[in-house]
Protein backbone atom coordinates (compact mmCIF):
# COMPACT_ATOMS: atom_id res chain seq x y z
CA UNK A 1 0.00 0.00 0.00
CA UNK A 2 0.95 3.48 -0.72
CA UNK A 3 1.49 6.28 2.15
CA UNK A 4 2.99 8.87 -0.36
CA UNK A 5 0.31 11.34 -0.65
CA UNK A 6 -0.64 12.51 -4.49
CA UNK A 7 -1.39 9.89 -7.57
CA UNK A 8 -0.08 6.74 -7.98
CA UNK A 9 0.22 4.79 -10.39
CA UNK A 10 0.99 0.96 -9.43
CA UNK A 11 2.59 -2.00 -12.10
CA UNK A 12 -0.81 -3.47 -11.61
CA UNK A 13 -2.76 -0.56 -12.47
CA UNK A 14 -1.50 -0.65 -16.32
CA UNK A 15 -4.31 -0.75 -19.02
CA UNK A 16 -6.82 -0.68 -16.18
CA UNK A 17 -6.78 2.68 -14.52
CA UNK A 18 -8.36 5.92 -14.88
CA UNK A 19 -7.89 8.84 -13.39
CA UNK A 20 -9.54 12.13 -13.44
CA UNK A 21 -8.10 15.58 -11.69
CA UNK A 22 -9.57 18.62 -11.31
CA UNK A 23 -7.56 21.63 -11.85
CA UNK A 24 -6.31 22.75 -8.88
CA UNK A 25 -7.04 26.79 -8.14
CA UNK A 26 -3.45 27.65 -6.69
CA UNK A 27 -0.98 28.47 -9.93
CA UNK A 28 -3.81 28.26 -12.60
CA UNK A 29 -6.71 31.46 -13.60
CA UNK A 30 -10.14 30.43 -13.05
CA UNK A 31 -11.08 30.92 -16.62
CA UNK A 32 -7.68 30.52 -17.65
CA UNK A 33 -7.37 28.02 -20.86
CA UNK A 34 -6.68 25.48 -19.26
CA UNK A 35 -9.68 22.27 -18.57
CA UNK A 36 -11.14 22.15 -15.55
CA UNK A 37 -10.99 18.79 -15.35
CA UNK A 38 -8.68 16.37 -16.97
CA UNK A 39 -8.55 12.19 -17.73
CA UNK A 40 -5.67 10.18 -17.64
CA UNK A 41 -6.06 6.24 -18.90
CA UNK A 42 -3.27 3.87 -17.90
CA UNK A 43 -2.24 2.33 -21.37
CA UNK A 44 0.54 -0.54 -22.21
CA UNK A 45 3.46 1.11 -23.77
CA UNK A 46 3.54 0.64 -27.43
CA UNK A 47 7.09 -0.99 -27.58
CA UNK A 48 6.47 -3.40 -25.03
CA UNK A 49 6.02 -6.95 -26.44
CA UNK A 50 4.34 -8.45 -23.30
CA UNK A 51 0.43 -8.40 -22.02
CA UNK A 52 -0.17 -5.59 -18.97
CA UNK A 53 -0.01 -8.51 -16.40
CA UNK A 54 3.28 -9.91 -18.13
CA UNK A 55 4.69 -5.89 -18.34
CA UNK A 56 3.50 -5.41 -14.84
CA UNK A 57 5.82 -8.36 -13.20
CA UNK A 58 8.78 -7.07 -14.94
CA UNK A 59 8.04 -3.34 -13.42
CA UNK A 60 7.83 -5.28 -9.93
CA UNK A 61 11.02 -7.19 -10.23
CA UNK A 62 12.56 -4.26 -11.17
CA UNK A 63 10.97 -2.01 -8.91
CA UNK A 64 12.20 -4.32 -5.83
CA UNK A 65 15.75 -4.89 -7.23
CA UNK A 66 16.23 -1.18 -7.64
CA UNK A 67 14.56 -0.42 -3.57
CA UNK A 68 16.90 -3.09 -2.34
CA UNK A 69 19.92 -1.70 -4.42
CA UNK A 70 18.96 2.04 -2.97
CA UNK A 71 18.24 0.31 0.45
CA UNK A 72 21.57 -0.98 0.82
CA UNK A 73 23.37 1.72 -0.69
CA UNK A 74 22.09 4.12 2.03
CA UNK A 75 22.61 1.93 4.94
CA UNK A 76 26.17 1.63 3.54
CA UNK A 77 26.57 5.42 3.94
CA UNK A 78 25.00 5.80 6.92
CA UNK A 79 21.76 7.25 5.49
CA UNK A 80 18.20 7.27 6.24
CA UNK A 81 15.13 8.11 4.35
CA UNK A 82 12.91 10.90 5.39
CA UNK A 83 9.44 9.56 5.29
CA UNK A 84 6.44 10.81 4.46
CA UNK A 85 5.68 13.25 7.20
CA UNK A 86 9.48 14.51 7.36
CA UNK A 87 9.17 15.40 3.38
CA UNK A 88 5.82 17.07 3.85
CA UNK A 89 7.23 19.35 6.71
CA UNK A 90 10.02 20.37 4.85
CA UNK A 91 10.79 23.71 4.26
CA UNK A 92 10.58 23.99 -0.24
CA UNK A 93 12.18 27.65 0.00
CA UNK A 94 15.18 25.62 2.12
CA UNK A 95 18.50 25.59 0.43
CA UNK A 96 21.68 23.97 1.67
CA UNK A 97 23.57 25.41 4.61
CA UNK A 98 26.93 23.94 3.28
CA UNK A 99 28.88 26.11 0.76
CA UNK A 100 29.76 24.80 -2.33
CA UNK A 101 33.60 23.57 -2.50
CA UNK A 102 35.93 25.80 -4.15
CA UNK A 103 38.56 24.95 -7.00
CA UNK A 104 36.89 21.85 -8.32
CA UNK A 105 35.38 21.19 -11.95
CA UNK A 106 32.06 22.89 -12.96
CA UNK A 107 29.58 19.97 -12.98
CA UNK A 108 27.72 21.52 -15.48
CA UNK A 109 31.41 20.89 -18.14
CA UNK A 110 33.54 18.15 -16.75
CA UNK A 111 35.90 15.97 -19.25
CA UNK A 112 38.80 14.23 -19.26
CA UNK A 113 39.92 16.28 -22.49
CA UNK A 114 41.75 19.40 -20.77
CA UNK A 115 41.78 21.44 -23.88
CA UNK A 116 38.37 20.30 -24.97
CA UNK A 117 37.25 21.69 -21.43
CA UNK A 118 38.97 24.78 -21.76
CA UNK A 119 37.27 25.35 -24.95
CA UNK A 120 33.96 24.54 -23.51
CA UNK A 121 34.34 26.65 -20.33
CA UNK A 122 35.24 29.45 -22.46
CA UNK A 123 32.37 29.29 -24.72
CA UNK A 124 29.61 28.57 -22.36
CA UNK A 125 31.22 31.88 -20.47
CA UNK A 126 30.89 33.48 -24.07
CA UNK A 127 27.33 32.73 -23.96
CA UNK A 128 26.49 33.85 -20.49
CA UNK A 129 28.23 37.05 -21.43
CA UNK A 130 26.39 37.64 -25.18
CA UNK A 131 23.26 36.49 -23.06
CA UNK A 132 23.87 38.94 -19.86
CA UNK A 133 24.09 41.69 -22.39
CA UNK A 134 20.71 40.56 -23.93
CA UNK A 135 18.98 41.21 -20.67
CA UNK A 136 20.11 43.62 -19.81
CA UNK A 137 18.93 45.46 -22.89
CA UNK A 138 15.76 43.97 -22.50
CA UNK A 139 14.83 45.24 -18.81
CA UNK A 140 15.82 48.62 -20.25
CA UNK A 141 13.35 48.25 -22.81
CA UNK A 142 14.89 47.00 -25.79
CA UNK A 143 12.69 44.53 -27.26
CA UNK A 144 14.49 43.71 -30.89
CA UNK A 145 17.35 42.54 -28.76
CA UNK A 146 19.20 39.52 -30.20
CA UNK A 147 19.67 36.78 -27.82
CA UNK A 148 22.03 33.97 -27.92
CA UNK A 149 20.91 30.76 -29.72
CA UNK A 150 19.56 28.55 -27.37
CA UNK A 151 17.55 30.50 -25.16
CA UNK A 152 14.54 28.96 -25.12
CA UNK A 153 12.78 30.54 -22.35
CA UNK A 154 12.82 34.03 -23.73
CA UNK A 155 11.75 32.78 -27.17
CA UNK A 156 9.48 30.36 -26.68
CA UNK A 157 7.73 32.74 -23.38
CA UNK A 158 8.62 36.39 -24.62
CA UNK A 159 8.81 36.09 -28.27
CA UNK A 160 12.10 37.12 -28.38
CA UNK A 161 14.48 36.76 -31.37
CA UNK A 162 17.44 34.28 -31.26
CA UNK A 163 20.60 34.25 -33.21
CA UNK A 164 21.86 31.22 -35.71
CA UNK A 165 22.63 28.26 -34.34
CA UNK A 166 26.36 28.20 -33.69
CA UNK A 167 28.72 26.09 -36.16
CA UNK A 168 29.78 24.01 -33.14
CA UNK A 169 26.89 22.23 -31.77
CA UNK A 170 28.62 21.92 -28.05
CA UNK A 171 27.50 26.01 -27.86
CA UNK A 172 23.80 24.91 -28.03
CA UNK A 173 24.17 21.88 -25.28
CA UNK A 174 25.34 24.61 -22.96
CA UNK A 175 22.85 27.00 -23.77
CA UNK A 176 20.40 24.27 -22.46
CA UNK A 177 22.19 23.77 -18.84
Amino acid sequence: MNRWPGVSVHADDIGTLVITVERPEIFFRKRGKMPETVTVATCLPPCQDATPKQLAARIRARSAERERDKRAAMVTAGHAFLGVQAVLDADPDASPTTPDPLFQLDPHIACKDKDLRISLLARRHQFWSHYRTAMDSFLAGVRDVLFPWGTLKMVLDLHCRAGPPDENPTLGALALH
